[in-house]
C-alpha cells in the first residue's frame, strides 16, 4: 500500500520500455540487496530467480514473472528454456518486453516507504542515493486506472532509462 501523500501529485500512465538486465538462479537461501530501495530478499523455491537491475540492484522473482516479462536470446522464456538454459547459477542477459502492460507513475521527493503486494518494503529517496528529481511510484493498472494495491518504487534517474511515458 502507498503512502496517501501520493495522491495529491500528478499521475502519468507509463510503460517498461526494453532493455538488458541479468538473472541467475543460485539455489535457495541466497540472500541479496536493492541497494536503491534498501530491501533485502531470499531466493527460496516460490522466488528462484535473482534479477540484476541497471545499476546493479538484485531483488527475487518467480519463474512466472520471469516467463510474462522477459525474454532471452531474442525467444520467449519459457519452463523449458528456464530449465535448460538458465537454471545452471551462471548469471543470463535478459531482456524486458516493452509495454506489456500500462502502469502510472507518479514522482516525488518525499521520503517514505511503500509495502509491495509481493510483501516487500521499498524506500523512497532514502539517503544517500542519487534521486535526479524525485523517485517514482509505480502502481499496476487497473480498469484503467492506478492500483494502489500494486505498487512499487523506481529511482529517479533509472526510471528514463527503463520506462517511457505514454
Amino acid at each position: 500500500m502507498v503512502n496517501e501523500s501520493i495522491l495529491k501529485h500528478e499521475k502519468h500512465p507509463c510503460a517498461k520500455i526494453e532493455y538488458d538486465i541479468q538473472m541467475y538462479m543460485p539455489g535457495p537461501g541466497v540472500k541479496v540487496h536493492n541497494i536503491l530501495e534498501n530491501s533485502d530478499y531470499e531466493t527460496n523455491d516460490t522466488k528462484p530467480v535473482v534479477l540484476v537491475g541497471t545499476v546493479g540492484e538484485e531483488w527475487t522473482v518467480n519463474t512466472k514473472k520471469l516467463m510474462t516479462a522477459y525474454t532471452y536470446n531474442g525467444k520467449p522464456i519459457t519452463e523449458d528454456v528456464i530449465k535448460n538454459e538458465l537454471a545452471d547459477g551462471n548469471k543470463h542477459v535478459i531482456r524486458t518486453i516493452a509495454g506489456a502492460e500500462t502502469m502510472f507513475a507518479f514522482q516525488t521527493k518525499e521520503k517514505f516507504k511503500v509495502s509491495t503486494s509481493w510483501g516487500e518494503v521499498l524506500e523512497a529517496n532514502r539517503d544517500g542515493i542519487e534521486h535526479g528529481d524525485g523517485d517514482y511510484i509505480i502502481c499496476a493498472s487497473k480498469d484503467g486506472l492506478p492500483n494502489f494495491d500494486n505498487t512499487w518504487v523506481i529511482n529517479g534517474l533509472i526510471f528514463p532509462k527503463t520506462y517511457k511515458f505514454i
